[in-house]
Order: C-alpha cells, then sequence, then structure tokens
C-alpha cells in the first residue's frame, strides 16, 4: 500500500481555486436573481398600469369599447327594458362584437354583451351565450360573480342546464 502525500503549496492552490469559483458563482447568482426581481417588478407595474380599478377601464381598449363597456354594465343597476334607446343598443352591440373579436378572451366584454342581450329582449335567452363565455373565460374572477348572477336572474326564460350549472358553482 502506498500513501499519497500531498504538497502543502499544491492544497492551498486548490483552496483559493475553489474559492475563487464559489466567489464568481455566488456573485453571478446575485446578479442574476436581482435582475430577474428588477424584471419582475417591472410587468408588475406595467400591468398594474394597464389594468387600473374600475371594471370599464381598460387601456387595452379604444375610448368606444370603454363607453360600451360601461354603458352595457350599467344596464345592471337599472331595471330591464329600456335602459337604452335602440340606436344606442345598437351602437354599444357593434362595439362589443368588435372588441370581442380582438379579445374572445376577455370576460368583461362577454359580460357586457349579455347583459345588453338580457335588456334587449327580457322575453329571451339570447343573453345565455355570451353569459357562458364570461364564466368560460374568467371562472374565478371575484369582480364579475355579483354581475353574472344579476345577468342570470333576468334571463325571463328557463336557463339551460349548462348555465344554470355554472351559476351554482360559484357556491358549491
Amino acid at each position: 500500500m502506498s500513501r499519497m502525500v500531498s504538497h502543502p503549496l499544491f492544497r492551498a492552490t486548490l483552496i483559493i481555486l475553489a474559492a475563487t469559483i464559489g466567489y464568481y458563482g455566488i456573485s453571478a447568482m446575485i446578479s442574476d436573481v436581482a435582475n430577474m426581481r428588477a424584471s419582475v417588478a417591472a410587468k408588475t407595474s406595467a400591468v398594474a398600469q394597464a389594468q387600473p380599478d374600475g371594471l370599464a377601464a381598460r387601456s387595452g381598449y379604444d375610448r368606444d369599447t370603454d363607453r360600451a363597456v360601461a354603458d352595457a354594465l350599467e344596464m345592471l343597476r337599472w331595471p330591464a327594458n329600456g335602459s337604452l334607446q335602440r340606436e344606442d343598443a345598437d351602437r354599444v352591440g357593434d362595439a362589443l362584437r368588435q372588441a370581442l373579436a380582438r379579445a374572445p378572451h376577455d370576460a368583461l366584454l362577454w359580460l357586457g354583451l349579455a347583459a345588453l342581450e338580457t335588456d334587449r329582449v327580457p322575453n329571451s335567452s339570447a343573453g345565455a351565450e355570451p353569459l357562458k363565455m364570461a364564466y368560460f373565460t374568467a371562472p374565478n374572477d371575484a369582480r364579475l360573480m355579483a354581475m353574472r348572477l344579476e345577468i342570470t336572474t333576468r334571463i325571463s326564460r328557463p336557463i339551460d342546464l349548462q348555465l344554470k350549472q355554472l351559476a351554482e358553482g360559484m357556491f358549491g
């Protein structure tokens, strides 16, 4: 059996080399974490500015779409029938449909269309399909829950099983 004897200078060199590699590795990791935090902070700030308080105020929409969403949702505050004149309802409907063509993932637009259709034709289930889309596109958005239930209760015809399950699913 032979025994290896290491030279003290060789040991010291390896320790210094390990310390140097460790130092550069740790400093690179700290730099990456700092850059990642700055990036996340910038993105969070951008999202917060893009979605200010208030459901109808969305910077991604143009002014006409903002107004259409606000008009459609305003109908939830007043009794059904006659809250918008026919030409205004047509303008709001057109603006909402155009916006939905660009942003079909936006539950607020679907909710506005459901409110409009329910107000426009109160004795039908015309608002049921856009209302389902409002449930599907943002099922857990607490800001929309009360408005979805309000529209659901305004549908005078018996609602279909799927919409009933979506509405009950909020409480189940």
